[in-house]
């Protein structure tokens, strides 16, 4: 299991890119070692305020990225709460997060995404973690 540790990669696709790779396309690293993965995926907490980070999600993604009206982290504990007791996870998802806005890539920075997605998967193929 990886610790935690800095992959600096560069890049010229906006603030945040490099972070945001590696939130945006953790569902790739999901369907491989779970096969789980699927459906859509929200940003939530202080980050999701913050439109540019949000396109950047978006452009590094090459999909579509929700912001909740209401983006607290401690939503997502509700939800599934909510899933374990009165209904499954969709119909809670359904009933209880409504969009405030939704962020789409920006075709224009798809090339420099997916570069950059590549050589952070490359790293990761490196290190042993993949």
């Amino acid at each position: 299991m990886p610790s935690c540790e800095t992959i600096l990669l560069g890049s010229d696709i906006g603030t945040g890119g490099v972070r945001t790779v590696a939130v945006s396309k953790s569902g790739d690293v999901l369907d491989q070692v779970s096969g789980t993965f699927g459906g859509k995926v929200f940003s939530t907490g202080g980050g999701s305020r913050n439109d540019l980070g949000m396109q950047c999600r978006a452009d590094v993604a090459g999909g579509a990225v929700p912001r909740p009206a209401c983006p607290e982290s401690a939503v997502g504990s509700a939800v599934l709460a909510a899933a374990g007791t009165m209904y499954g996870v969709e119909e809670a998802i359904a009933r209880m997060v409504r969009e405030e806005r939704i962020f789409v890539p920006d075709p224009r920075r798809a090339p420099a995404a997916e570069d950059l997605y590549h050589r952070f998967r490359a790293e990761l193929e490196r290190r042993g973690y993949l």
